[in-house]
Order: structure tokens, then sequence, then C-alpha cells
């Protein structure tokens, strides 16, 4: 099974023989995994003859295979040593996340605007942040994916309504393609609602702020929605609400009822998406594909 999900990403035969072979070899010194057989196994399959980035290559492979493999049991003891080989090369850089107070304080403020039966004038304008937050916090989508979405991006079938979504990233292919996910009756029909409100139909599902400029007024694009968004903080969250925005306050941060200290980033919702899903238990294979990954170890830096 897994092999042949490595074959779906369009590996090599040479590449796919070489990972599963690996795989084996670790399977067999460790004894499947074996206490008493760990010695022997750091010393076999982690030689002092590699270097590093090859023995964190060996780790990370070994790590997508007991994450796919997950009725196999795997000793604490064993999957300490392989993290510490998987460490042992510098990794990419993780990406800083706002608090978790930060982070509710936001949610609250767009449950309240939106729920709010006053509709103000610029309401519909900032709708698109609405859909993104409630959409890309439970489908790990890139924000690009998000601004792409299709005016009828929306298909009803027999288990309910399908959201159509453009995949923007794959290395190996540069046509997009699409996939379709099913979504819940009530992202659907706030999809719905604002797709009755638009005036003038675009090309892309989400329609820039009716004050704002755009060179290419059909299609909405990721400088516009972070330019909604910083506009969102400062009329509604700041003007508004009366919050206090401190992102470049260099002291130590000292929570308070009105104080954001960082702003949430518009590709954040996909790594609290990723966070969710994972807590959540799902399948690693199931989170690949909803994130739009080639490979499950792609996971591994959430």
């Amino acid at each position: 099974s897994w092999f042949l999900l490595l074959l779906e990403n369009d590996y090599s035969f040479g590449q796919l023989t070489h990972k599963v072979r690996r795989a084996k070899d670790a399977l067999i010194l460790s004894k499947g995994f074996n206490l008493e057989a760990i010695n022997a196994f750091e010393v076999n399959y982690f030689s002092k003859d590699l270097n590093p980035r090859t023995l964190q290559t060996k780790a990370s492979l070994l790590l997508q295979f007991i994450d796919f493999c997950q009725e196999i049991v795997v000793p604490d003891e064993y999957l300490e040593l392989i993290l510490r080989y998987y460490e042992i090369h510098a990794s990419p850089a993780i990406r800083k996340l706002p608090s978790s107070h930060d982070v509710l304080k936001f949610s609250l403020i767009v449950e309240v605007y939106f729920s709010n039966g006053h509709i103000d004038k610029d309401y519909w304008d900032y709708y698109p942040i609405h859909l993104w937050w409630n959409l890309t916090n439970i489908i790990p989508m890139r924000i690009n994916e998000f601004c792409n979405l299709q005016f009828d991006c929306l298909t009803l079938g027999k288990e309910g309504y399908f959201l159509t979504l453009p995949r923007s990233k794959n290395q190996r292919d540069r046509k997009r393609k699409y996939d379709r996910i099913l979504i819940s009756d009530k992202i659907a029909n706030s999809i719905k609602l604002y797709q009755g409100k638009i005036a003038k139909p675009s090309k892309t599902l989400l329609q820039t702020s009716s004050t704002a400029q755009n060179k290419r007024p059909e299609v909405f694009n990721y400088v516009n929605f972070r330019n909604l968004l910083n506009k969102f903080y400062k009329e509604i969250v700041c003007d508004t609400y009366g919050f206090e925005l401190l992102e470049s306050v260099l002291e130590p941060h000292k929570q308070s009822r009105y104080t954001i200290y960082r702003k949430i980033r518009p590709n954040d919702t996909r790594h609290f998406a990723f966070l969710n899903l994972m807590l959540q238990g799902y399948h690693p294979s199931e989170i690949a594909r909803l994130g739009g990954h080639n490979s499950i170890y792609s996971q591994m830096s959430y």
C-alpha cells in the first residue's frame, strides 16, 4: 500500500525501490521494532560513516513509513531515536503562529461582526474574511487557492455540497489541477449567500472591496485579500471594537482584554487546519489529500 502511494506521486521506479528497500532494512534490523535490537539497529541503519543529510533523509523516510503504517506498534525509544537523527540536519524554518489569545479574540470578532443584524455599508466588502475564516480553518487550502475559487465553485451531489478547489502548487505538473471536497451545508449556504449579493459575477468567487483599486477587477488575488484583512483589522478590530494592535512592541507580552500582539496572516489558517486534522486523528494520507500535498512527508514541518 505504501509502495502504491509513492507510485501515485510520480516517483521513478529506482526511487521507489530505494525507499522501500530502506524501510524493509529498518524492519529487519530492528526485528519489527523490538527493544532488544535497538542498539544494533542504530549502529547498522544510522551508520556513523554517513553524512548528516543522509542520516536525516533515512530518518525522515522511516517517519513517513511509520506515519503511514499506523497499525505497527513502535516503542517511544525508537521514535525518540529516529527523531534525534531527523533533527541532526537543519530543518526548514517553522512558521511562528500568533498566540491562542490573539486567535480567539479575532475569532470572536469575526463571529460577532458577521452575525450582527445591522449590516453596514462595508459588510459585503468584508464578507471574504468570513468565508476565509470559516473555510480555511477546516480545509487546509493555500491562500492563493482560496482567492482563485471560481464563481461556480459549488456543486450539489447526493452526499451534499462539493467545493471545487484549484490546487496551486504541483511541482511535477504545471497544469492547474482541481479537487472536489465535500463541505458542510453551513459553509455552502454562506457561499451561496455571498453569490447572491454580488452585483456583477466575476471570474473568481471573491470580489475586490468597492473602496480598493484593482487593475484586474474580474480577478481576486492574494494582494487584494491581504489588503482587505489589514483594513478589517484597522477599521473593525481596532476602530469598531476598540482593540489595540501592538505588533511592533518589543517588550514582553502582557495579556489584557483589549490588546492584540500579532495579526493573523492569510496562510496561518492553513496551519491551524493541519493541526486540527492531526489532533482529530485523521490519517496522514487523508490530510495530504485535503492539503494538496504530493507526499505525507510535507506534513512534517507542521
